[in-house]
């Protein structure tokens, strides 16, 4: 597991250092704020600091910066350098070893070539890349990050991420709250290590979650961390799981409510419900279910949806 701290370190630094990286960039835009918006040759440097801007670029080492909102930007030359710092960028790439950084808010990020380096400061980001190796680090919450890559480096600190990995050997972490992540490829490693938070893996791959308990103050803290090997057996393939009394529980979603199975005995479901952070109970009849605090209240509820 050292080794993909390590990892996890350098992929979350992509998001912390996105804003000095952007500053650098915007220097860019300062100098050359009246020049073209589209190049086709090599090393050029392209800045932008109005909104709704449209900027392309075709030619290797490009250096691409905007500090305006709602802008729009494409490069397909190789080891091209963008940075934006306004909400709403459209940011795409298409060449090798691009490095891209956004602090904005709503950022939407694509990058298909081999090797690139994303980092995201903003909240809402949208993060895409197919190529492999890619580097993918994001800081803000509500993201949305998908790789289709083999040896994708992925971290994520903000809560409520969304973590989608298809490529083999894909090292995944996250450290932010109610974390969602995906992984379709072999031998990922993925340590999902925030609040209420759930992965789902590939046979063979490697599955790090944390649980809290609530101490004097009323905070949670971290309670138990815990490692599993998917071994297809007592560690499924292709299903959510979180941790609860130190043990992995498969995660279910009954009427939009995602609980944790602790128990099943013939329609009765013993449940923890995610959200609410709470023990309840589900019953089932001809698939309608009914949640409740108790079974008797769940059965209740139950009989009042059948009529």
């Amino acid at each position: 597991m050292i080794d993909t701290i390590i990892t996890l370190k350098e992929t979350f630094e992509l998001a912390n250092s996105a804003k000095t990286f952007i500053s650098s960039i915007i220097d860019v835009v300062k100098k050359n704020k009246d020049k073209e918006l589209n190049s086709s040759g090599d090393s050029a440097q392209i800045g932008s600091s109005g909104d709704s801007a449209q900027i392309g670029s075709s030619g290797d080492y490009a250096k691409i910066g905007s500090s305006g909102h709602y802008a729009k930007i494409g490069s397909s030359g190789d080891s091209a350098k963008i940075g934006s710092s306004g909400h709403y960028a459209k940011i795409g790439s298409s060449g090798d070893s691009a490095k891209i950084g956004s602090s904005g808010d709503y950022a939407k990020i694509g990058s298909s070539g081999d090797y690139a380096k994303i980092g995201s400061s903003g909240h809402y980001a949208k993060i895409g890349s197919s190529g492999d190796s890619a580097k993918i680090g994001s800081s803000g919450d509500s993201a949305q990050i998908g790789s289709s890559g083999d040896y994708a480096k992925i971290g994520s600190s903000g809560h409520y991420a969304k973590i989608g990995s298809s490529g083999d050997s894909a090292k995944i972490g996250s450290s932010g709250d109610y974390a969602q992540i995906e992984s379709t490829g072999k031998k990922a490693v993925i340590s999902n290590i925030g609040y209420t938070s759930t992965t789902k893996a590939k046979k063979g791959s490697w599955i790090t979650l944390a649980e809290y308990r609530a101490n004097k103050e009323g905070n949670y803290e971290v309670y138990f961390v815990k490692t599993e090997f998917v071994d297809g057996k007592n560690i499924k393939a292709d299903t959510f799981y979180g941790l609860y009394n130190k043990q992995f529980r498969e995660c279910i979603e009954i009427d939009r409510i995602q609980s944790l199975l602790l128990s099943k005995k013939n329609n009765i479901y013993k449940v923890y419900d995610i959200s609410n952070s709470e023990i309840c109970y589900v019953v089932e009849k001809n698939d309608i279910f009914s949640h409740g605090k108790t079974i008797k209240e769940a059965r209740e509820n139950l009989f009042y949806k059948i009529l």
